[in-house]
């Protein structure tokens, strides 16, 4: 059959994939070709990863969604057979369970390779490992497992004197303290990458720490300043064509817009956001950007719109299984309260459950004609 991008892509029917298995295992071939294979994808991962922020993200995620069948077989043979092929593969590749949603899953595929290779596996391997099951863990809630892996993460990458890992690892460790409300501590770690980040010139994480700087200020209600932060992680990305990025970025300065009551912005900035999360197929982020636009609809006085746009939005949370962080739930029951307040608890609840029953494509248009 044929692919999006024109190139042909083969299948087997079930019965001639049997009879092939069957084959090989006659022949004492499996195991070596089962090798070839998790290989491969172990590799194939490995070039994904630094592709899935640039500008050729898009592409790269949905190449590796429609792998994923196959990750997940190399994974199950190599957990088994070759731990530390399935080590290389969920250090890679755990920024697209993220971005597209499957927290658990990937977050149990880490855990099992770690278990897998102990402690005697490569280090670097390992500190990836532990970061990418540390954010899947706190997108998840569980912030004392974040916690946990994400200091491991740290502890790790200052033994091996990996610059970029470390920095990587602070930064982590930051948005789990800020999300655990501990705020000193947050702005501590952040900054310490962000130094570590100029040093060493990268710029992905130069504007991933502005951002979480930006963050930080939006909790404490500075929105002024963390507009700043946010404009300016937004132009870097801009710059460098960091779309899975630029996407974060705009719907937080979309946020932050709001807030201050700038709606013109705030629109241009979630359409944005939205329009490039729909591409990515980023499915938090298309939750966010409904729920922006839920808050902008309460704004515009269309009550029973917002209802139905944090029904699809919280529908999407719940299917992805992804809990919202204090910032963004402080901004949600700002302007969910007043809906409520407005047209009374039955009449939103029945929009909610209206919203939440929508498939994500309508919730979308439904967005798209908020004023």
């Amino acid at each position: 059959r044929e692919q999006a991008d024109g190139e042909p892509r083969f299948s087997m029917l079930v019965v001639v994939r049997e009879f092939a298995l069957e084959q090989l295992a006659e022949n004492g071939e499996t195991d070596e070709i089962n090798e070839r294979h998790s290989g491969f994808y172990a590799s194939l991962s490995e070039t994904a990863q630094p592709e899935i922020d640039g500008a050729k993200a898009a592409e790269w995620l949905e190449r590796l969604e429609q792998e994923h069948d196959n990750i997940r077989s190399a994974l199950e043979w190599s957990l088994e057979k070759k731990p530390e092929t399935a080590l290389r593969i969920v250090a890679a590749i755990w920024v697209f369970w993220g971005r597209r949603g499957y927290l658990a899953e990937g977050g149990s595929w880490i855990k099992q390779a770690l278990g897998r290779n102990g402690e005697d596996a490569d280090p670097k391997l390992r500190t990836k490992a532990c970061l990418g099951v540390g954010a899947l863990s706190r997108l998840q809630g569980d912030l004392e497992a974040a916690n946990s892996f994400c200091e491991e993460s740290l502890r790790l990458s200052r033994e091996i004197g990996d610059r970029e890992l470390i920095c990587k690892a602070l930064g982590s460790l930051g948005n789990v303290k800020a999300v655990r409300k501990d705020i000193p501590a947050a702005r501590a770690f952040t900054e310490e990458s962000l130094a570590i980040a100029r040093e060493i010139g990268d710029k992905s994480l130069i504007s991933s720490r502005l951002n979480s700087l930006g963050e930080i200020a939006r909790t404490e209600e500075d929105y002024e300043v963390a507009r700043k932060y946010y404009e300016e992680c937004y132009l870097i990305a801009k710059q460098e064509s960091f779309n899975s990025l630029i996407s974060v970025f705009a719907l937080n300065l979309a946020a932050v817009a709001s807030l201050q009551e700038d709606y013109q912005p705030a629109h241009s900035y979630a359409l944005e956001g939205l329009k490039i999360s729909q591409e990515l197929g980023e499915k938090k982020m298309i939750a966010v950007a409904l729920n922006i636009f839920a808050a902008l609809a309460v704004r515009g006085g269309e009550l029973e719109k917002a209802a139905r746009l944090y029904g699809a939005g919280q529908a999407i949370f719940e299917a992805i299984g992804y809990k919202t962080e204090p910032v963004d739930r402080k901004f949600d029951d700002l302007y969910e309260s007043e809906a409520r307040a407005a047209i009374g608890d039955e009449k939103f609840e029945a929009a909610f459950r209206e919203g939440h029953t929508m498939r994500t494509k309508q919730a979308i248009a439904l967005a798209r004609e908020t004023a």
